[in-house]
C-alpha cells in the first residue's frame, strides 16, 4: 500500500513531505525534555505561589473567626475567587461547622491534579477553626499548548518557507532537467537524431545530458550505416526474389513445354492405337494395342496432374463464378463412370435429384474434385458398389451448402496413413504405386481447389471396409434464367415459350412456378379454352406444349391432342410433353402412338421436367446465317488493299456477293498510286495493315494528309486488341474489321461506313465468356463465311498447299535473321488460320507475333508451341484435305483464281519493266504457290531469270507464260 502511494506522488510532492517529516521528527524529544524540566519547574512554582496565597488568606480568615466577622472573610474569599485555578475553599469554626465556603461546580480533572492545602487556624495559641483550599494543577498537554502557541506559528512559517524554497531549487535543478532527459530519450527512441541535445548545466544531470547527446551522435552514425546496409540488402532481396520468380517461371515454362512435347507423340500413339484396333489383328496384337492405349491414357492423366500442380504452385489457377446446371454436370460424370464400373464388375449408384439444380460457381473444378473421388473409388474397389450422393442444406434464400459424398466398398485406408493422401506426391506405400499407378497429386490438387472455392474435403475410412470421401462447399443459388443468359451470352436471349394445357388449378400453379424458375415463358390454357386459336394466332409461336393426360369432363390428353390436330396443321404443332399419373405400357403406347414425343410420370420432379423440356427444344431455335443477297452495292466502287492471296480472295468473294465494283491493290504503295490515277474517288477502301513496301498506316496517312482524300477507309487486320483498333482509328481510318472475317461484322461495317440502310440484325457484342477453342473447327469457319462451304473448301486447299511447309519457312527466316519478314509471315498465317477454322494455331501464332513485336526477339518456347500445334494439326488437316472432291476444288479454283492470277502476272510485268526488285521477289514467291504454275517449265525458266536479275529475259518468258495460260 505504501509502495503504491509512493508510485503515485511526484518528486516535488515527495520532497515537501520529506521536509515536513524531518522538521516534525524531533518533536517527541522536545516534549520529553519539556516534561522533565520546564513542566516540573512550573509545577513547583505553582505550588509555592498557591501556598503563599493560602498562608496570607489564612490570617484574614483567623481574624474573621476571632472577631466573628464573616464579612471580612467573605471579602477575602471574593479575592481568592479571582484565581481560576481555585477549586474550593472551606473555612470551619472550632466546632467544625462551616463558617465560609465555596466550591467550583464545574470542577474538571481528577483529584490527583488538585493541590490540597489544610491548616488549623489559631489565635494566641487558641484554635479558632480550620482552613482547607484546593487548586487545580495544569496538565502537561495544556501546559505545552499554552507555552508553545506562539512557537507553533513561528515553526509553521519556517516549515512553509523552507518547503517553498527547497522545492523551487529542486524543480529547476532536478525535475526540469529530468524532464528534458525524458524528452531527449523519446527522440532517441523514435530515431529523431538530426537535432542536437543542448545542455548548459555543469552539474551531474548536465553531464548525463552531454553523455546522451554523444549517444545520439553514435546512434545516428550507426543508423546511417544500417540504412545503407538495408538498402544493399533490399537490392539483394529484390534480386533474389526476381531469381526465384524467374526460377518458378522457368519451371512452369519447362512443365508446359514438356507437356506439349509429350502430348504431341502421345496424341500420335493414342490415335494410331485407335486406328490399329480397327484393323484385323490376332488376340495377342489386340492385347498389345489395348495396353498401349491404357498406358497412354495413364501418362496423359499424369501430365494433366503435373500441369495443374504447376498452376496451383504458381498461383495462376483461377476460379470463375458462372451459373451452371449441377444435375447436368453430374449426369455427364455418372454416364462415364457407370460404364467404367460396369466394365470392372461393380455396382454404381447416384442420388442427387432432390437437390436444387442451378447454382453459381466453377462447375469444371467442382466436377474435377467429384470425378477424382469417383475415379479413385472405382480404381480401389474390387467388389461391391460405388455410391455418389449429394446432400443439400439450404442456408437462406440465396445460398446452399452442398455435400458431395462418394462411398466405396474398397480397400479402406488406415487412420495413421489418411493424412498422407492429401499431400503432394503422397502415396500410401510403394506397392500401391506399382499396382495402381498415379502421381499422388490428385487428392492434393482437389484439396487446393476446394480451398480456393472456400470449401473443404473430409475422409472417413476403415481398413478393409471402404471409404467415404466428402466435399463440402457453399454456393449461391441461381435461377434458370441466369443459366439461359449464361449459355446465350453471345446472342440476344429468347426464352422458351411454353403452352401449358391443364385443368387442375393446384397442379397448374405448381408447374408454372417450376417453368418460370427455369427462365422460360409459360401460358396456361384449360381444355375448355380455344387452344387451337391460341396456337395459330399468337405473334410469337409456342415452342413446346405441356399437356395433362387427366383432363376434366372425362377427356384424356391423347383424345384432346387428336382433336387439336384436326384444327391445327401438324407442321404448326410444337412438340408435346404429356404428363400422366400412370405410365404403364398401355397408356404409353396410346401416347406415343398419337405422335406425342415424350411422357413424364407424376408427381413431377423439377429436375426431370427441365431435362425433358430442354431435350424437346434442342435444335428448335437455330439462328439463320447472314444473307448477303439482300445487300445491293452495285453502284459502289471499292478498293481492296491486301497482300495475301487467300485473304484477298475471301474479301473479294464477299464483296462480289453484293455486286460491288471491286479493284485490287497488293500493298500500300500500289494503293496510293491507283488512288492518284482515279478521276473519281472510290466509295470505300478496305486496307490491310501489315503489307510489304508500304503498310496500311503509312498509306492512310498519305491518302488523308497529302492527297486530302476523305474516302472512308476500313482496316482489315488480324490485330484485334483494343490498342490495335485505337491505332487504326488514330491513323485516320474510319472503322475496323477483324480477321478471320465474321460475315455479319464484315457486312455490317460496310453498311455502316457506306451509310446504306438495310433491315438486318445489329452487330452483336463480343462474348466475354471463355469458350473452349478446338484445334480445328470447320463448322465455325463455314459459318463465318456465310455458310458457303464451297468457298471454305477452296480457301482451305489454298491454305493447306501454301503453308504445308510452315516450320521450314519459320526456320528459314530465323536463320537469315529477317525479323521483319518473319513478323509479316506470322501475321499473315495467323489471319488465314482463323479464316479456315484452325483456332488454336491462330491463338498460338498471336502470342508468337506479340512476342516478336514487343521483345524484338524470338522466344524458343513460343516457337516450339507454334511448331507443336502445327505438327498436331497435320494429320487432321491432311484428312480434311483428302476428303475434298478434287474435281469440285479444281472447278472452284479455276473460277475464282482466274482474275487473281491474271492480275498477279500483270503486276509482275510492271515490276520487271521498272526493275522493282523487292516487288518482283514478292510476286514470284506468291506465284510459286499457284499449283498450275509450280510445275510449269516456262515458269521455272522465269524464276531462274528473276533470280539472275535478267529482267529482259524474264519479260520474254512472262509473255510466253501468259499466252500459254490464256490458251490453256
Amino acid at each position: 500500500m505504501i509502495r503504491a502511494m509512493l508510485y503515485r506522488v511526484s518528486l516535488l510532492q515527495a520532497l515537501a513531505v520529506m521536509i515536513v517529516i524531518s522538521l516534525l521528527l524531533p518533536l517527541p524529544l522536545l516534549m520529553l525534555t519539556y516534561a522533565n524540566s520546564t513542566y516540573k519547574h512550573k509545577q513547583e512554582e505553582f505550588t509555592t505561589l498557591n501556598t503563599k496565597k493560602f498562608n496570607l488568606s489564612s490570617a484574614i480568615f483567623v481574624e474573621s473567626l476571632w472577631n466573628f466577622y464573616p464579612e471580612l472573610g467573605q471579602k477575602m474569599l471574593d479575592q481568592l475567587l479571582l484565581d481560576p485555578k481555585l477549586q474550593f475553599v472551606h473555612v470551619d469554626d472550632s466546632d467544625g461547622k462551616l463558617f465560609l465556603g465555596w466550591e467550583n461546580k464545574n470542577k474538571s480533572g481528577n483529584d490527583d491534579n488538585i493541590l490540597l492545602l489544610r491548616k488549623k487556624l489559631e489565635k494566641d495559641n487558641i484554635v479558632v477553626g480550620s482552613l482547607e483550599m484546593g487548586f487545580i494543577r495544569e496538565d502537561l498537554i495544556a501546559s505545552i499548548m499554552a507555552d508553545m502557541s506562539l512557537f507553533g506559528y513561528i515553526l509553521f512559517l519556517q516549515i512553509f518557507f523552507l518547503v517553498v524554497l527547497i522545492s523551487w531549487i529542486y524543480y529547476y535543478k532536478i525535475i526540469k532537467p529530468i524532464r528534458r532527459l525524458v524528452e531527449h530519450s523519446t527522440l532517441l527512441a523514435h530515431q529523431k537524431l538530426d537535432e542536437p541535445f543542448r545542455w548548459d548545466e555543469n552539474d551531474e544531470i548536465g553531464t548525463l545530458g552531454f553523455a546522451l547527446d554523444k549517444t545520439r551522435i553514435q546512434l545516428k552514425s550507426l543508423f546511417d550505416s544500417l540504412k545503407h546496409e538495408n538498402e544493399i540488402l533490399d537490392e539483394k532481396v529484390k534480386q533474389r526474389t526476381k531469381e526465384l520468380e524467374d526460377a518458378s517461371r522457368y519451371k512452369s515454362e519447362f512443365l508446359a513445354n514438356m507437356s506439349h512435347e509429350i502430348r504431341t507423340p502421345m496424341n500420335a500413339i493414342m490415335g494410331m492405337s485407335h486406328l490399329m484396333r480397327k484393323t484385323a489383328m490376332n488376340s495377342t496384337q489386340l492385347s498389345y494395342v489395348n495396353k498401349i492405349k491404357e498406358a497412354s491414357s495413364v501418362l496423359l492423366r499424369i501430365i494433366n496432374d503435373v500441369l495443374d500442380f504447376s498452376k496451383i504452385e504458381a498461383g495462376k489457377m483461377e476460379v470463375e463464378s458462372v451459373a451452371f446446371d449441377l444435375h447436368k454436370e453430374l449426369k455427364k460424370s455418372c454416364s462415364i463412370f457407370s460404364v467404367l464400373a460396369k466394365e470392372k464388375g461393380i455396382g454404381f449408384q447416384c442420388d442427387f435429384v432432390e437437390s436444387n439444380r442451378f447454382f453459381k460457381g466453377d462447375p469444371c473444378k467442382i466436377m474435377q474434385i467429384v470425378n477424382n473421388f469417383l475415379s479413385n473409388a472405382i480404381k480401389f474397389t474390387k467388389e461391391g458398389a460405388v455410391i455418389l450422393s449429394v446432400d443439400e442444406k439450404v442456408n437462406d434464400d440465396t445460398t446452399s451448402t452442398l455435400t458431395f459424398h462418394v462411398k466405396d466398398s474398397g480397400l479402406g485406408i488406415p487412420k495413421e496413413k489418411q493424412s498422407l493422401l492429401f499431400k503432394a506426391f503422397g502415396q500410401l506405400d510403394a506397392s500401391v504405386t506399382r499396382k495402381h499407378g498415379g502421381t499422388g497429386l490428385g487428392l492434393y490438387i482437389c484439396t487446393q481447389l476446394a480451398s480456393m472455392m472456400h470449401g473443404h474435403i473430409t475422409l472417413e475410412s476403415e481398413e478393409g471396409r471402404g471409404s467415404l470421401f466428402s466435399f463440402i462447399i457453399s454456393l449461391p443459388l441461381a435461377k434458370g434464367l441466369d443459366l439461359q443468359h449464361e449459355n446465350n451470352a453471345a446472342n440476344a436471349y429468347d426464352p422458351l415459350r411454353i403452352l401449358l394445357i391443364i385443368d387442375q388449378k393446384k397442379e397448374s400453379d405448381m408447374l408454372c412456378d417450376f417453368i418460370r424458375s427455369f427462365g422460360f415463358f409459360v401460358t396456361v390454357q384449360k381444355s375448355s379454352d380455344d387452344v387451337a386459336s391460341q396456337i395459330k394466332t399468337i405473334d410469337k409461336p409456342h415452342q413446346l406444349i405441356i399437356l395433362d393426360y387427366e383432363l376434366s369432363k372425362g377427356m384424356n390428353g391423347v383424345s384432346f391432342y387428336e382433336q387439336l390436330l384436326q384444327q391445327v396443321a401438324l407442321v404448326d404443332m410444337p412438340p408435346v410433353l404429356m404428363l400422366a399419373t400412370n405410365d404403364d405400357a398401355e397408356i404409353k403406347n396410346r401416347i406415343y402412338g398419337a405422335g406425342i414425343k415424350s411422357c413424364l410420370k407424376k408427381p413431377i420432379n423439377p429436375s426431370m421436367l427441365y431435362d425433358e423440356l430442354v431435350a424437346l427444344s434442342a435444335g428448335s431455335s437455330q439462328t439463320s446465317l447472314f444473307d448477303p443477297s439482300k445487300i445491293d452495292l452495285s453502284q459502289k466502287r471499292i478498293l481492296v488493299v491486301e497482300d495475301n492471296d487467300i485473304n484477298l480472295e475471301v474479301a473479294t468473294y464477299l464483296l462480289k456477293e453484293t455486286h460491288a465494283k471491286v479493284e485490287i491493290a497488293r500493298n500500300g504503295l500500289e494503293a496510293v498510286e491507283i488512288i492518284q490515277e482515279q478521276a473519281h474517288p472510290f466509295d470505300l477502301i478496305l486496307m490491310d495493315v501489315q503489307m510489304p513496301l508500304m503498310d496500311g498506316y503509312e498509306a492512310t496517312r498519305i491518302i488523308r494528309k497529302e492527297l486530302n482524300i476523305l474516302t472512308p477507309i476500313v482496316a482489315m487486320t488480324a490485330n484485334v486488341m483494343v490498342q490495335d483498333i485505337e491505332k487504326c482509328i488514330q491513323s485516320g481510318m474510319d472503322a475496323h474489321i477483324g480477321k478471320p472475317f465474321d460475315i455479319e461484322d464484315f457486312y455490317g461495317t460496310l453498311l455502316e461506313v457506306l451509310h446504306v440502310s438495310l433491315s438486318i440484325a445489329p452487330k452483336q457484342q463480343v462474348n466475354t465468356q471463355k469458350h473452349v477453342k478446338l484445334h480445328f473447327n470447320k463448322k465455325e469457319a463455314i459459318k463465318k463465311l456465310g455458310g458457303n462451304e464451297a468457298l471454305w473448301q477452296k480457301l482451305f486447299c489454298s491454305f493447306y498447299e501454301t503453308y504445308l511447309l510452315l516450320p521450314a519457312k519459320l526456320h528459314e527466316f530465323i536463320k537469315k535473321e529477317e525479323l521483319a519478314t518473319l513478323l509479316d509471315y506470322v501475321h499473315t498465317v495467323k489471319g488465314l488460320s482463323g479464316t479456315i477454322g484452325v483456332s488454336l494455331l491462330e491463338e498460338t501464332l498471336c502470342l508468337f507475333e506479340k512476342s516478336l513485336k514487343e521483345d524484338k526477339s524470338i522466344q524458343d518456347s513460343l516457337l516450339e508451341a507454334v511448331l507443336n500445334e502445327h505438327h498436331s494439326l497435320l494429320t487432321t488437316l491432311r484428312d480434311a484435305y483428302n476428303r475434298i472432291d478434287p474435281a469440285m476444288y479444281q472447278t472452284l479454283h479455276a473460277q475464282s483464281s482466274e482474275y487473281s492470277l491474271e492480275g498477279s502476272l500483270k503486276e509482275l510485268k510492271d515490276a520487271l519493266e521498272i526493275s522493282n526488285v523487292s516487288k518482283i521477289n514478292l510476286l514470284v514467291e506468291q506465284l510459286s504457290s499457284v499449283e498450275i504454275l509450280r510445275e510449269h517449265e516456262v515458269f521455272k525458266t522465269l524464276l531462274l531469270a528473276c533470280k539472275s536479275f535478267d529482267f529482259e529475259a524474264a519479260l520474254e518468258h512472262l509473255a510466253r507464260l501468259s499466252e500459254e495460260i490464256a490458251y490453256g
